[in-house]
């Protein structure tokens, strides 16, 4: 499981696990846009671009 880093505004957050960052997608607490970034990644990017973790933040966002 990687150990993620967020950021919202300028603050960057983290480390959570792959589970704790969809739940806070699901819970519209974090936009799937939210730049994330883990060991290994040479930059951040939106969490729905993430291989690890895209498909997931897709199928949370098309559960009504």
């Amino acid at each position: 499981m990687a150990a993620w880093h967020y950021v919202i505004g300028s603050e960057r957050n983290g480390p959570v696990s792959d589970n704790r960052l969809l739940a806070m997608i699901a819970r519209d607490e974090l936009s799937p846009d939210v730049l994330v970034w883990r060991d290994g990644q040479a930059e951040w990017i939106p969490a729905r671009e993430t291989r690890e973790i895209g498909a997931a933040v897709r199928r949370v966002m098309s559960v009504p």
